[in-house]
């Protein structure tokens, strides 16, 4: 399995790290993604895709820029669920519309710079920047608000935000300082997403806290369940299958496949 190469480094807790992530994957009863059953991210990590159950799994790096990711705003893609992983978060992620799929080149540019104008202002009143306007890393929640009669507009990429710990370091004592320890680690919905996802949020965190393993496996065979429920009501979203009629970079090229590839091998009874 290549993922050894992606995360090896000349830290020497690369091993630890690699342990915590196989834990967290163990622990949603998932297979970790073999060759072929990932794309990698622009940072160190990875991106894979569930089908039946419309989630994205993302390993992510921490950086100082993201030490605080998730970053409260109804703007930026709230993780259903996240583990910390020493160097690493491993994040599930709910599918949502990506309209740049189905858009030409004048088109993206001129809708990313239109996401852009609307998100900005919001988030620089509560102290984050966005600093990476790919039109592939804005997305579209299934909710419409007056403000957005169109879908509410979302950013999916973690590393297009930077926040005011920027300066903040080095990462794992700060972590610490916070309290935050490996493993599991119980996040707060904000309300617009809560009103589309606060179900499975509640439903991997009580799988996650389970004391029991069967209890354990038990709930999270629940909450896949819910997460597929929820993609068959329309809230939960596998883009990555949808045909691209605009220009796509090989990692969108690649999802459907990846995500086809890394669906086979999950043994979940759904």
């Amino acid at each position: 399995m290549d993922f050894l190469k992606i995360i090896k480094s000349d830290d020497k807790s690369w091993e630890e790290d690699l342990a915590l992530i196989f834990q967290a994957f163990d622990q949603l009863m998932l297979p970790v993604p073999d060759e072929g059953e990932y794309i990698h991210t622009n940072d160190e990590g990875y991106l894979t895709f569930i089908d039946f159950a419309g989630c994205a799994v993302r390993v992510t790096e921490k950086k100082i820029h993201t030490c605080s990711f998730p970053a409260r705003s109804d703007h930026i893609l709230q993780p259903l669920v996240r583990f910390n992983a020493g160097n690493y978060v491993v994040d599930v992620l709910p599918g949502v519309n990506l309209p740049a799929y189905d858009m030409g080149d004048w088109d993206m540019t001129v809708w990313s710079e239109r996401m852009e104008g609307q998100i900005t202002p919001l988030m620089v009143l509560q102290d984050y920047r966005l600093y990476d306007t790919n039109p592939y890393n804005f997305g579209v929640l299934p909710i419409k608000t007056a403000a957005f009669p169109d879908g509410y507009p979302v950013l999916i990429d973690p590393d297009t935000v930077t926040d005011r710990a920027y300066h903040l370091k080095p990462l794992k004592q700060f972590f610490a300082r916070l309290g935050i320890k490996e493993g599991f680690q119980p996040t707060r919905q904000t309300p617009l997403q809560a009103r589309l996802f606060g179900d499975l949020h509640h439903a991997f965190a009580q799988a996650c806290q389970a004391k029991n393993p069967l209890t354990a496996s038990s709930l999270m065979q629940a909450a896949w369940k819910q997460c597929h429920r929820a993609q068959q009501e329309g809230r939960l979203i596998a883009n990555w299958h949808r045909p691209l009629t605009g220009y796509a970079d090989e990692k969108i090229i690649k999802a459907a496949d990846v995500a086809t590839a890394y669906s086979a091998r999950i043994t979940l009874a759904i």
